[in-house]
């Protein structure tokens, strides 16, 4: 470990320190008071200030494991035994054991821990707070909930930034390798003094230096707040550990998390603590026959000289080994015998003189279709090379650089890593020459120009077979029609008019020629016609290989499938064939080079093994395991059928080292997948304030102290070693114990969509592994967002709308930022954070605030506090004042649309869909109590005084979990209801559910002063058409029904019989219904005629009533209300008829009416 040095970082030890100014001026959140205004914001800020503080004293959410359950509700314990009597392979176990949060009162939920390489930004809280809602909701359902938080320093892209720093800082005539090599030495080392640097200076790499592109590390630490002075010390990779982590948590507990910062660490072996629990994880695997040693393909960064894992890429993230099998095509002699052009004298050994071949070697995912071969495409501005790929050079490649490259560290060279090339050769060197395909049946073809080829994948050599092949049907055709073409490029006619489509492969439905006949039929002109190529090649390479059947050779008679690996294994064997890999797509690692495919000798986690994998399909399909989206679920399912071996070890690094070969480190993604357990216990190994564990921790257990019997009596519940072997006492031992069998199984982790193919997956198998497959220790839910942009667009510095979590907090304020991400999206699509919808949040906030101040004090009798906070809303309206007593109906209309709004918002909250959370327990209920506070100015009375209370109780809890400083503010306000001292400590309100009644005739009147309205709006706008722009209209008459029609309950009887339970109807719903209209007495067509639109009506609305008996009576509902009905219309008098008695001028038009859809006529009086 470097010596400690002078950091201007913040220890953990001081909880909430300031952080570095943010890089640019607060801007916006002023609400009402425009952009240079910070009043509402600064209200916001004060009341985060406040609350902040209080939680750190009183130590809000540090949380200890609560009394052992004595049992597990019977339906959870029936699910389990259910699940696992249908998982055969999984432990019964779990049916007496917790299935998350149902199972008992605990709740524990986890984020991935963030790396640790600069400082938080909205991206990270977007996902962390998915995390932070769910927790603090939790609370609220009376839950003991445990949210911890860490942060991630293992890995490459710490050292990597260490490591180019370095090189920015050294003379610029030193070798970059020699300089990496060093850095990579002293990290694992760990060295004890921090190393010597000269003065400090900007300067850019010779990479970056020679692109022109991007900013060099030390501006990228200055632009987070580093002091330039300090800048030097971080070529340390150790320093970064000490540096970035706390300023994490500073950010964090400025943002409000629910955090339970005792059970916080960082990674790496710098954490002795943590670096024996990876160790047991490894060791345990490897003795389950989990891990195995072997060369595997692996995408490897030649500068790191090491595997490069997902978290080490600066892209790529994702990207696996792509296997091609590459093609020899000998090059055949010209008519003097020797080798044509630059490539003369190459076949003959430069020693020994002895013969040797030489190949053009091309890349393909098809050796199965090389029976169809009639020539070989290159590039013709293409560069390519020929390169010895034989440790005694007795094989010759021509090929592009890059593949070579490739090749070299997959053992095709004299010496690994070092392609040695022959000579350097262009594509028009070798348009023209004889090959010799294997597998074809003509005895040579010839290598041709395509102009289409890239030199970024492959070799830059492409074969050719047209039968299949839509691109190389159009190119040959090119060239057998235009000589001009064929002269430019010195092509002879007989090496293009001599060759035909060959059949090799017989698609049903498409032929044995498919590609050709398509391109035919379907009007292809050229090579240039790519859309109709595309959509050739995707229907003939999906068709062909998964329903074709082989025409030829060894394979005739099977389908493509079946035949492909038997003819490349056909082909290996006989030389004419090797395998190759390359990376599936662009993959760049930190230290700013493009990655290869190295066979390297390594440690894998042996991912994809049958019965390991079965074991988590079981597992994800078990109804039990919640995906929260039917899309996370398939995608699981999907990396389950591809995920396979995993180079779980690199060479250097910050890690824990291979327990059993230290020579190695454990990579980034594999010590991150069972963490979730650590968390369990760190308060009790480490404690607060204690990040990499060098303090001693609650139980006094030394770092390093826990060994392989230690972690196995805490995790898997073995007996205490009776030989006295185990170092820590067992008393600790089964405080630990205590403290992991509470918390566990996790019952939420919330992170990334991208995080399934990789993370997500990997501690499904690591968890069924150790935990043998217990139902009652797998994670018991994952939920996925989508990756938030800024203002419609990708976050990015370039464009301005990158935004760390300090300059969000300070912008906006803490609930500020955590009201917008909330709006901000919860699936797995993309979210958007609205800057200005930030803006419009804090200004909503400020005014809901002091508008409860001024209700509260109001209901209190205090006057003067009411009108200091009438005085903040800049409101012109006189101080709110309530009344008591009876209720009317619009006092219990309001009061069942809170508790909808309520109901709602729990529903949404417990299923992870925190902006319908939003919309329910913000915006809708504060839409519910504008319209009762309009309502009642209407009526010309105020609002009830006990549901004003109810109102801001209700919205303080349904908002907590989102807004958290601003809900304990407005609880303090209105008096703690329950004697909660914190909200976080009250419950969500239980036995609270609307009346149904009351809630549906309140909105039908809503709606009906809504359509009066309208109605006179219509007839305005009709009379100025016609000439009157004076018109107006002072009165309607409403026409109703108090019961449906004879027809109308013919329609609803039959109706109610045919609709299914998702709201459906059989085809021949309109049939049966024309014949129970056609029994009704007095029928006639034009009942048939208004039945069938009734009925489609009706039909529409899935979950419409289909009672023959209305739920209430439209006249009684519309007289019990008809003060509210004229005042809200702007009436002078509104009448009521049985549409029975309607007049003749209006018999037409009451046709239509039904209860509950009276019709309106609007009149003069």
């Amino acid at each position: 470990m470097a010596a400690a040095s002078t950091t201007t970082a913040p220890s953990a030890a001081a909880g909430r320190t300031a952080a570095p100014a943010p890089a640019a001026a607060a801007t916006g959140a002023g609400g009402d008071d425009g952009p240079k205004s910070f009043a509402r914001r600064d209200r916001l800020m004060a009341i985060a200030d406040k609350w902040q503080k209080r939680w750190a004293e009183s130590k809000m959410y540090q949380v200890d494991a609560g009394e052992p359950s004595s049992s597990v509700p019977a339906a959870a314990a029936a699910a389990a035994a259910a699940a696992s009597s249908a998982a055969p392979g999984i432990s019964a176990d779990s049916a007496t054991g917790p299935l998350g949060a149902g199972a008992r009162d605990k709740f524990f939920v986890t984020f991935p821990y963030p790396y640790m390489n600069g400082r938080l930004h909205l991206g990270h809280a977007f996902s962390v707070t998915k995390a932070e809602f769910a927790a603090r909701y939790n609370r609220l359902e009376g839950r003991r909930t445990l949210f911890p938080f860490a942060f991630h320093c293992t890995g490459m892209p710490i050292q990597s930034a260490a490591n180019k720093l370095r090189r920015e800082l050294e003379p610029e005539d030193e070798e970059e390798a020699a300089v990496v090599a060093a850095a990579a030495e002293a990290s694992a080392a760990q060295a004890t003094e921090a190393p010597a640097v000269k003065k400090f200076t900007a300067r850019k790499t010779k990479t970056v230096a020679k692109t022109g592109a991007g900013l060099t590390q030390a501006q990228i630490l200055e632009k987070v707040g580093v002091p330039e002075s300090e800048i030097p010390e971080f070529v340390d990779p150790v320093h970064w550990l000490r540096y970035f982590p706390p300023y994490g948590r500073v950010d964090l507990e400025r943002f409000g998390v629910a955090v339970d910062w005792r059970r916080s660490f960082i990674t790496t072996d710098a954490n002795l603590h943590y670096d024996s629990f990876i160790r047991w994880q490894f060791n345990r695997l490897k003795d389950l026959g989990k891990i195995k040693f072997g060369k595997r393909p692996t995408v490897y960064s030649p500068r790191d000289g090491q595997a490069c894992a997902d978290h080490d890429r600066a892209s790529g993230e994702g990207v696996g080994p792509q296997e091609y099998t590459l093609i020899k095509l000998r090059v055949l002699p010209g008519p003097d015998g020797a080798l044509p052009g630059k490539l003369a004298g190459l076949d003959k050994h430069p020693e020994t003189g002895a013969d040797r071949p030489v190949y053009m070697v091309a890349a393909t995912l098809r050796p199965e279709t090389m029976y169809g071969q009639t020539n070989v495409f290159v590039l013709p501005d293409g560069e390519y090379g020929a390169f010895d790929v034989s440790e005694t050079g007795s094989e010759v490649f021509v090929c592009s650089e890059r593949s070579a490259n490739n090749m070299s560290y997959q053992g095709l060279a004299p010496e690994w890593g070092k392609p040695s090339q022959l000579a350097a050769l262009s594509g028009t060197d070798l348009l023209g020459l004889a090959v010799s395909a294997p597998n074809a049946g003509y005895e040579r073809v010839y290598c041709l120009p395509l102009l289409t080829i890239s030199m970024g994948k492959g070799t830059g050599v492409v074969t050719s077979v047209p039968s299949d092949a839509p691109d190389d049907y159009a190119a040959l055709g090119d060239l057998k029609r235009k000589p001009a073409l064929r002269e430019k490029f010195g092509i002879e006619a007989h090496m293009v008019e001599d060759f035909d489509v060959v059949e090799i492969i017989e698609i049903p439905g498409l032929g044995k020629r498919a590609a050709a006949d398509l391109c035919d039929s379907m009007g292809v002109k050229s090579q240039n016609d790519k859309v109709k190529i595309a959509e050739i090649k995707e229907r003939t390479y999906l068709e062909g290989f998964y329903k074709g059947v082989m025409l030829v050779g060894s394979c005739a008679g099977k389908r493509v499938e079946e035949a492909k690996p038997i003819i490349r294994k056909e082909m290996i064997d006989a030389g004419t064939a090797c395998p190759y890999f390359e990376p599936e797509k662009l993959v760049m690692s930190r230290s700013g080079d493009e990655c290869t495919v190295a066979f390297l000798d390594q440690w894998y986690l042996e991912y994809g093994e049958k019965a390991w994998r079965e074991m988590v399909e079981r597992w994800v399909d078990s109804g039990i395991f919640k995906t929260y989206n039917p899309m996370a679920h398939d995608q699981y399912r999907h990396v389950l059928g591809w995920l396979s071996e995993w180079a779980c070890s690199r060479n250097f690094g910050l890690g824990t080292k291979m327990p059993w070969d230290t020579q190695f480190v454990i990579e980034s993604l594999s010590d991150s997948t069972v963490y979730m357990a650590y968390y369990t216990i760190a308060h009790l190994l480490q404690g607060e304030d204690n990040l990499d564990g060098s303090k001693p921790g609650p139980l006094g257990i030394a770092p390093g102290a826990m060994d392989q019997a230690a972690w196995d009596y805490v995790v898997l519940g073995k007996d205490y070693p009776a030989d006295g072997s185990c170092a820590v006492p067992e008393e600790a031992l089964a405080a630990m114990r205590r403290e992991f069998e509470y918390w566990y199984p996790l019952d939420l982790r919330v992170s990334g969509k991208d995080l399934i193919g990789n993370h997500l997956t990997m501690a499904l198998y690591n968890h069924a592994a150790i935990f043998e497959g217990r139902f009652d220790r797998m994670p018991q839910s994952f939920f996925t967002n989508g990756h938030v942009g800024v203002d419609g667009a990708k976050m990015s510095k370039s464009l301005g709308n990158f935004l760390t979590l300090e300059e969000s907090n300070q912008r906006f304020s803490p609930d500020g930022v955590r009201f917008s991400l909330a709006n901000a999206g919860d699936g797995m699509e993309e979210a958007n954070f609205d800057t200005r919808n930030a803006d419009v949040a804090v200004g909503r906030l400020f005014v809901e605030d002091a508008t409860y101040r001024e209700w509260a004090a109001t209901l209190a009798g205090d006057h003067e506090a009411a009108a200091v906070a009438n005085k903040e809303i800049g409101a012109s309206t006189a101080i709110t004042t309530f009344r008591s007593g009876e209720r009317t109906f619009m006092d219990n209309f309001f009061e069942a649309r809170v508790a909808d709004c309520l109901a709602n918002a729990r529903e949404a909250y417990a299923n992870m869909r925190f902006r319908d959370a939003l919309k329910f327990g913000f915006f809708e209920l504060q839409g519910a109590r504008d319209q009762y506070r309009d309502a009642c100015e209407k009526l010309g009375e105020e609002m009830h005084g006990e549901l004003a209370a109810w109102f801001m109780h209700a919205q303080a809890i349904a908002i907590a979990p989102i807004c958290p400083h601003w809900a304990e503010e407005v609880w303090e306000t209105i008096g703690c209801p329950g004697g909660a001292k914190s909200i976080h400590e009250a419950r969500w309100p239980d036995g609270v559910a609307a009346d149904a009644a009351v809630l549906s005739r309140g909105t039908w009147l809503l709606g009906l002063a809504h359509s009066i309205r309208a109605s006179v709006d219509a007839e305005v706008k009709k009379a100025a058409k016609k000439g009157d722009a004076d018109a107006s209209f002072n009165a309607c008459t409403i026409y109703t029904r108090k019961a449906y029609q004879d027809w109308q309950v013919a329609v609803l009887d039959t109706l109610r019989g045919l609709r299914a339970a998702d709201g459906t109807y059989p085809k021949t719903a309109m049939k049966d219904l024309q014949a129970a209209v056609k029994a009704v007495p007095g029928f006639n067509k034009k009942t048939l005629k208004d039945a069938m639109a009734f009925a489609a009506q009706t039909m529409r609305d899935p979950a419409a009533s289909l009672a023959s008996e209305p739920e209430f009576v439209d006249e009684d509902a519309i007289r019990a209300n008809l003060d509210f009905i004229v005042k809200s219309s702007n009436l002078a008098e509104v009448t009521i008829v049985d549409a029975a008695d309607a007049p003749d001028e209006h018999a037409g038009k009451v046709q239509k009416v039904v209860p509950g859809a009276p019709v309106i006529a609007v009149r003069n009086v």
